[in-house]
């Protein structure tokens, strides 16, 4: 079996209680049932979707860095970067919050037809424990500046985790996984990647999207009793009156 929420270069990890949640349409949540499978997408191509930063390096300092080995790292910053590893690396994004947000549902689900998975970083970590490919959970870090002080051990994969702190509403923890039959041949591989994940030690909670729709809730409870999975689906708090 595999180590998942492996500690590596200083990567930053959540607590195991921390609530995460993940916005998506019902389409999308429907394929975690049948499939039993998360999907990570390839770095390179979040950045394409998204924000282009998306698995680049932070600059480091102008005039390279400071100590003992700072010519060294300066050094293999800078030939690491050449590199452009991130097509090796594939990303599962969750927000991590005590709460639901209405910003992540205007951003990830589209009309009112989209649910919120509820889940806790040790659930997370539980559903994935059969899977055989080696994953990280880590929190993404924000940087003011966008630039490292220091190198890290592996800088590809903490630039996978970090991203500029205009995004720091986001909250947001990662599933990493690297591709290393790729990294080896340095050709990128698919586009994304399936991973094993049982839904039901994932799901905790289920939250229906803004909606004034009655008949939606019976569908995703029917959904998931077909599944085997008895979570209470619950209304959105942003579909009250006041």
């Amino acid at each position: 079996m595999p180590i998942v929420y492996e500690p590596r270069n200083g990567l930053v990890q959540p607590d195991l209680s921390d609530q995460l949640w993940r916005y998506m349409d019902f389409t999308k949540f429907v394929a975690i049932l049948v499939t039993k499978k998360l999907y990570l997408t390839r770095v390179d191509k979040l950045a394409e979707l998204g924000d282009k930063f998306e698995g680049s390096f932070p600059d480091r300092p102008e005039d390279g860095f400071t100590g003992f080995f700072g010519p060294e790292h300066t050094a293999r910053y800078d030939a690491e970067k050449d590199k452009d590893m991130r097509m090796f690396y594939y990303v599962n994004c969750w927000h991590g919050n005590d709460s639901e947000s209405n910003a992540m549902w205007k951003v990830y689900v589209m009309g009112n037809q989209g649910i919120a998975i509820l889940t806790t970083v040790r659930r997370l970590k539980a559903s994935l424990e059969d899977s055989p490919e080696l994953t990280w959970i880590a929190k993404v870090q924000y940087l003011d500046k966008h630039e490292w002080k220091d190198l890290p051990g592996n800088p590809t994969l903490q630039a996978c985790r970090t991203k500029r702190k205009s995004f720091e509403h986001e909250k947001e923890v990662r599933v990493i996984w690297l591709d290393k039959d790729a990294e080896h041949s340095q050709h990128a591989g698919k586009e994304g990647k399936e991973i094993q994940c049982d839904p039901t030690k994932l799901i905790e909670k289920v939250f229906l999207a803004p909606t004034d729709n009655p008949w939606f809730k019976p569908v995703i409870e029917d959904v998931l009793s077909k599944y085997n999975i008895n979570v209470e689906v619950v209304p959105s708090d942003l579909s009250c009156y006041p």
